[in-house]
């Protein structure tokens, strides 16, 4: 069988629009995250992360059901390992569940840039878990994606305690400003002016 130059370049063509679609899905899904992050940080100033976290999960079954009564008939029950149901239970209960409570209250205390520089730390905390848990291999260049994403995070840190400092040097003075104010006031009025 010969292959021509035509079907090379359709073959790069291919991968390179499955690359494109792939990437344009993991782009689709940081935004989704970020816009989790962000509307929870609105959300939390008027709700509890308690019951943001139970709608949060609540709402999200309508998007899962449809799959899963497609899938549901094709179950082996019987089949599935007791590791396979508490992994289930875990992401159920752990990560969905009590991590949504957790990131919402964290969300609900903290600037909505910091809470987005810790999602950063996502993907880095699923690596190390995949070497400790899947016993996946450890790659040199996961070095180089720890550094960047935690210099991200101290970078937006940094920037956010800089701006901080700003404003609570702000307040105090605005704050001095205000008593003495009030105390010129109320002296001049102690003393009949």
């Amino acid at each position: 069988m010969k292959i021509s130059p035509i079907d090379v370049w359709n073959l790069g063509a291919l991968a390179a629009v499955l690359f494109v679609a792939r990437s344009a899905l993991v782009f689709a899904a940081v935004c989704c995250e970020a816009a989790y992050t962000l509307l929870g940080k609105l959300t939390t100033k008027r709700t509890s992360p308690l019951k943001i976290a139970f709608w949060a999960g609540l709402l999200s079954l309508p998007l899962f059901l449809p799959f899963a009564a497609n899938e549901w008939q094709e179950v082996k029950w019987a089949e599935i390992s007791p590791d396979a149901w508490i992994a289930v239970i875990w992401w159920g209960g752990g990560t969905l569940g009590l991590g949504s409570l957790l990131w919402y209250a964290g969300v609900s205390k903290t600037e909505g840039s910091i809470a987005a520089a810790f999602m950063g730390i996502m993907p880095v905390s699923a690596l190390l878990l995949s070497y400790l848990l899947l016993g996946e291999s450890f790659k040199a260049l996961h070095l180089v994606g720890f550094a960047v994403v935690f210099a991200g995070v101290i970078l937006i840190i940094r920037d956010d305690l800089k701006s901080g400092e700003a404003k609570v040097s702000v307040n105090a003075n605005c704050s001095a400003a205000t008593f003495s104010v009030s105390q010129a006031q109320g002296n001049s009025q102690a003393h009949g002016e």
